[in-house]
C-alpha cells in the first residue's frame, strides 16, 4: 500500500494506545509517522518510548506543536505523497483506507468527511460569498503535491479551516471528495481537548502566525 500514516498526540496515553492499536489491527503493514508534544516525563511519552513496533517513527517533541501544525509537519515527513491522518481519539469498526483511495486521483487534494463551513470574523477578504467545503480531520487521505499548493494546515481543534478557506478562495473545491467515515470510523470527538483545553486554546492562537497579512487583498 503506498501510503503512510500520521498522528499527532499530546499527553493522553489512553487515546493514543487505543488508536494506534485499532488502526493495527486492520492495517498491520502500514507505516505510521507518531508526531508528539507530550512532556518527557509524562506517562503519554513513557508508552511511546516502549513501542517496538519498528513500523512507527517517532517524531518527539518537549512542546505543543498544535494540531495541526503537528499534522503539518507529518505530512511533510511523509516518504509517500498519499498521506493518512488520523486523530488519537478514533477506533476503526470496518476498514474504510482501500475505498478511499479508489476515490483518490493525481488531481485530488484530499478524501474525507466533507461538511460545508461558513466563513468566520478571520483577518481574511473573502473573494466571492458562500460556504467553503471543510473536510473533518479525524480519519482523512491527503495527496501532499496538491496540499501543497495551499495553506498549510496550522491550528488545534480545527486544523484545516484557513487550509480549506485557501482551496475556497482559489476556486479548487472540485480537488475533495467526500467520503462516509463515520460508518467506518468512530469518533470520540475532541478527546484531547477535553483534558488539555489550556493547550487546545493556545493551539487556536498560532493560527495568526502563519496567515499572510495581505491574504485576499
Amino acid at each position: 500500500m503506498d501510503l503512510t500514516a500520521i498522528v499527532v498526540s499530546f499527553d493522553d496515553e489512553q487515546l493514543l494506545r487505543k488508536s494506534l492499536s485499532s488502526v493495527r489491527e486492520f492495517y498491520p503493514e502500514l507505516k505510521i509517522i507518531l508526531i508528539d508534544g507530550s512532556p518527557e516525563y509524562s506517562e503519554c511519552r513513557a508508552f511511546i518510548h516502549k513501542i517496538e513496533d519498528k513500523k512507527v517513527d517517532k517524531c518527539l517533541l518537549n512542546y505543543n506543536i498544535s494540531h495541526g501544525a503537528g499534522l503539518h509537519v507529518g505530512i511533510m515527513l511523509s516518504p509517500t505523497d498519499k498521506v493518512l491522518c488520523f486523530d488519537t481519539d478514533i477506533v476503526i469498526k470496518k476498514p474504510p483506507v482501500e475505498d478511499m483511495l479508489k476515490l483518490m486521483d493525481e488531481e485530488t487534494l484530499m478524501v474525507g468527511r466533507v461538511y460545508e463551513q461558513p466563513p468566520t470574523n478571520w483577518q481574511v477578504k473573502l473573494k466571492r460569498e458562500g460556504n467553503f467545503k471543510y473536510v473533518y480531520p479525524h480519519f482523512h487521505i491527503v495527496n501532499r503535491p496538491i496540499y501543497r499548493k495551499f495553506l498549510p494546515y496550522v491550528h488545534s481543534g480545527s486544523p484545516g479551516n484557513l487550509h480549506f478557506l485557501d482551496v475556497f478562495n482559489q476556486g479548487q473545491e472540485h480537488r475533495i471528495k467526500h467520503f462516509p467515515i463515520d460508518d467506518y470510523v468512530i469518533h470520540n470527538q475532541m478527546g484531547t481537548s477535553r483534558k488539555h483545553p489550556k493547550e487546545h486554546k493556545e493551539g487556536w492562537l498560532i493560527q495568526t502566525n502563519y496567515f499572510p497579512a495581505n491574504y485576499g487583498n
